[in-house]
């Protein structure tokens, strides 16, 4: 008898081992809507500062009142924290001014690339920020807070979000921050130091949501900067465009906007299809909307240093809520030959399973080559424009993409640059008779020298169509709902 209810014994203990590894995550932390939250990182009560630990606030401030008592891992107080613009943490190093901008708890190594039951790998947390050194790999530490008396100190390592094959100037620079936890709880909040003993002048919220049933798509659109140019009618295209494709949201970050841009997405918050979160220049440079404005169309370099930011931001926040980020500005679009974005992921996966990106192939639509279409309307801008250049760009350049959670974890603006490979990341150029990058410019970017060739060989391509009757329908709906025209 004991001999025949030896295997179901075993069959019973491997089977609650593995119940657990799956409850394990999400243990100590309540669900609402099928979204995990850990319970000290609910949303603060000072929007303005999004990044700040809700403890410091409210009732919950004399259950993590700073103590003095521990030399070497005193709780920061709130007023000895330092901001810029309050939206970057500042810590001074011997090396340079840290600013950084938000933290994330990364729960993947503590599941899908775990090597159980043997493994130690517990969660990761990430730092997304900007240090004014070029390719850093000073050692530093994260000490991670788990309420204001009980902390951990353990190694961080710093990742350089660029290459140095690339443009490589001396100006602030974008790193991802990387601190394991010890165990298999979830601190509330994480401070940066240069030295153990260090007093922190920062102290960052872990941000962490995990939905049950991903997403498919999230839009991740960098620093929107149009202080002075109205171009609303053209974001309620790009945007009523984008979730025909497939997007369950778009997160864009905002700069300064034209009043009628703020009004188009003050009018989708509302709807709940879009974040916007406000984004400022990193370092000593002015955010005044003139002075901003001027930087970021001259001093191209840094520019995109900074443009970085914003991207892996994204990635964090919604790492465990969709299966693939698409990074995209608002004048291009990632449109199939046929279908939708789900469909194109279907043949992309049969052919190249597995990948950490794929990449679709930019083509300039160009403003100055509309097609006399008397049943589109004039404000519908892309369906109006149907002649591209013949010649695509190179393979790599100028690409945008799908970027799988699951893999990445750090990208530049068109492709993922750290991945969960041996072998690095993959970044797969999509053929571009599945889908192709569809760019709309008055211009070339500056880096071609064959923009008058491109402009001069064109051809018609009308797959943006087969979206054309319920595009422009949805189009005149949300106009006429803003009163921005009369049908």
């Amino acid at each position: 008898m004991r001999v025949r209810w030896f295997p179901v014994i075993i069959i019973t203990l491997i089977v609650t081992l593995i119940l657990l590894e799956h409850l394990l995550p999400t243990a100590g932390k309540k669900t609402l809507d099928g979204v995990v939250i850990p319970q000290h990182n609910r949303q603060s009560p000072d929007k303005s500062l999004p990044n700040i630990p809700d403890a410091y606030f409210g009732s919950e401030m004399k259950a993590v009142k700073p103590t003095k008592q521990k030399k070497c891992a005193r709780f920061p107080e709130l007023l000895d924290l330092k901001f810029s613009n309050n939206i970057w943490q500042i810590q001074e190093t011997s090396i340079g001014t840290l600013q950084l901008l938000n933290a994330y708890l990364d729960d993947r190594e503590f599941g899908q690339y775990a090597v159980w039951p043997f493994s130690k790998n517990f969660f990761t947390v990430r730092i997304v920020g900007m240090l004014d050194r070029v390719n850093s790999r000073k050692q530093l530490y994260c000490r991670m807070w788990y309420d204001s008396n009980e902390s951990v100190l353990v190694k961080g390592e710093l990742f350089w979000i660029w290459k140095k094959e690339w443009d490589v100037i001396d100006a602030f620079q974008p790193y991802l921050i990387s601190c394991k936890t010890p165990d298999d709880r979830i601190p509330m909040s994480v401070s940066l130091v240069e030295n153990k003993c260090d007093y922190p002048t920062n102290n960052l919220k872990i941000y962490y949501e995990k939905m049950y049933k991903k997403w498919d798509f999230v839009v991740c659109v960098k620093g929107l900067n149009f202080p002075f140019e109205d171009k609303s009618t053209r974001l309620v295209e790009w945007l009523e465009l984008v979730f025909l494709l497939g997007a369950s949201k778009v997160h864009f970050y905002q700069f300064s906007v034209h009043p009628n841009i703020q009004k188009v997405l003050n009018y989708y918050t509302q709807k709940g299809t879009i974040e916007v979160t406000h984004l400022s220049l990193a370092g000593h440079f002015s955010n005044s909307p003139l002075i901003r404005n001027k930087f970021l169309q001259e001093r191209k370099v840094e520019r995109r240093l900074q443009e970085v930011i914003p991207f892996n931001d994204c990635l964090y926040k919604y790492l465990h809520k969709t299966r693939y980020i698409v990074s995209l500005d608002i004048d291009e679009v990632i449109v199939p030959k046929t279908g939708t974005w789900s469909e194109l992921m279907v043949t992309l996966q049969e052919r190249n399973s597995d990948l950490s990106s794929y990449l679709a192939r930019n083509v300039y639509f160009f403003d100055q080559l509309e097609t006399d279409l008397d049943q589109i309307p004039p404000y519908v801008h892309m369906l109006k424009h149907v002649r591209r250049a013949v010649e695509y760009s190179k393979p790599g350049d100028y690409v945008k993409g799908f970027h799988d959670t699951t893999k990445v974890v750090a990208l530049y603006n068109h492709i993922s640059l750290w991945c969960y490979s041996w072998l690095g990341c993959d970044n797969h150029n999509i053929d571009v008779e599945l889908a192709q990058l569809q760019h709309y410019r008055g211009d070339c970017v500056k880096d071609l020298i064959n923009c008058d060739d491109l402009k001069q060989n064109t051809v018609l391509d009308r797959r943006l169509w087969h979206f054309k009757d319920i595009l422009i329908n949805q189009v005149n709906q949300t106009l006429s709902f803003l009163e921005m025209i009369d049908l």
